[in-house]
């Protein structure tokens, strides 16, 4: 019995349990080899599975930086035939030295073929200053407005005390045109699926808006690729009353002027 436990390979539970006295219970190798009947050198063994764990983790999403975290689990599951979290995703690719922003960056080159079916898009419709509508959603709350920096004395930290009560999150749906604000539209939290239609549905139809078929006056529709903006029925029902929605690539909002007006409005909060 004891040659056929000491001298087979490890279960994965095993290596798993192993892993978590070393990282997370504070054991050493050497007691860790004691626990479970291997050498140190097999506990070393186990250590190195970690780390080609995180750094297949991280190959994953470094070869499709478009994935989401549950994309970048299934594909790692698929690749590597081993069960992991999304925490555990996010926490091997940060160990990795890794960030969200950094693959974003690096996803920006693998996207220019979305640009070019992007720019080609545009070239192949009527658009003018006239029929271009820009639209998007932004989010506020009071926690933006804290005061994060100041003045202290050298070598001292400085603190900034007052009063502080969180209040509820609003979020704007704004459409603009190529000179100025066209509408916007208002609500607690976020928008969902369902307040986005109703939102567009209500400025196609007001007067403010002046919406008219393609290609008259506002009938061309610029937003990002979000999930609420691609909705299959949204989409049917803008092109059912003349509205020609055009998405952005993924990782380019700077495409979208409406994000620079956001930004002055955070700016100046």
């Amino acid at each position: 019995m004891e040659e056929a436990v000491t001298r087979q390979h490890a279960h994965p539970n095993t290596v798993f349990h192993c892993l978590y006295g070393f990282y997370c219970l504070g054991y050493t190798r050497k007691e860790l080899a004691r626990m479970y009947l291997k050498t140190v050198e097999t506990v070393g063994v186990m250590k190195g599975l970690r780390w080609r764990i995180a750094s297949g983790c991280a190959a994953t999403l470094q070869i499709a930086h478009f994935l989401t975290w549950d994309e970048a689990q299934a594909a790692f599951e698929d690749t590597h035939h081993i069960t992991i979290s999304i925490s555990s995703v996010w926490r091997l690719i940060h160990e990795c030295g890794l960030t969200r922003k950094v693959l974003e960056r690096r996803a920006m080159p693998i996207k220019e073929a979305d640009v070019f079916c992007f720019v080609e898009e545009l070239g192949n419709i009527n658009c003018s200053h006239a029929n271009l509508v820009f639209l998007d959603e932004v989010s506020f709350d009071n926690r933006g407005i804290i005061r994060r920096r100041g003045y202290s004395l050298k070598g001292k930290k400085i603190a900034v005390r007052e009063d502080f009560q969180r209040k509820p999150r609003v979020s704007i749906l704004a459409f603009i045109g190529v000179s100025c604000v066209l509408e916007y539209y208002d609500t607690q939290d976020t928008f969902d699926r369902v307040q986005f239609a109703q939102c567009c549905s209500d400025f196609a139809y007001s007067e403010a808006g002046n919406v008219r078929m393609y290609p008259d006056s506002h009938s061309v529709w610029i937003l990002d690729g979000t999930s609420i903006h691609r909705d299959p029925e949204i989409v049917h029902f803008l092109r059912s009353i003349g509205i020609v929605p055009i998405f952005l690539p993924a990782y380019y909002p700077f495409f979208n002027p409406i994000a620079f007006l956001f930004g002055y409005i955070k700016r100046s909060f």
